[in-house]
């Protein structure tokens, strides 16, 4: 496992986020779009099956949620989704510099909220 350095740390690395990126075609089609709608597509079947896995640690292993917990994953998916397309596509370029910002708080916002109630879930009636 890496560890951040005395010089590098967790703080770093969300300033670096909200930074916007090169501004290179290929990353912004790859990384913005094709993607952020493979995420975003998974997020949905996680919602419509209410079923959805995602990576445990501490050992690492996959875990898979039904019902409310799979939603939760699902909504958080599309969010995190809505974030790189947001900071690939829509953040890089200057005439729509606040439109991705506006997303990307949003989707950040999306993630946050449904990782918590993820948790309240797991955590009150698990």
């Amino acid at each position: 496992m890496r560890r951040l350095n005395e010089n590098r740390n967790i703080f770093d690395f969300a300033e670096k986020l909200s930074e916007s990126h090169n501004g290179n075609l290929v990353s912004a089609v790859l990384i913005g779009i094709v993607a952020a709608a493979a995420l975003a597509i998974y997020g949905s079947t996680c919602i419509v099956t209410q079923h959805a896995t995602f990576i445990g640690s501490r050992p690492l292993k996959v875990v898979s949620y039904a019902g409310i917990p799979a939603i939760c994953l699902g909504v958080a998916y599309i969010a995190a989704a809505l974030f790189m397309h947001c900071h690939f596509v829509w953040f890089s370029d200057s005439r729509f510099h606040a439109i991705g910002e506006i997303g990307k708080l949003i989707s950040a916002a999306g993630v946050v909220l449904a990782i918590v109630y993820l948790l309240y879930y797991v955590i009150a009636f698990m």
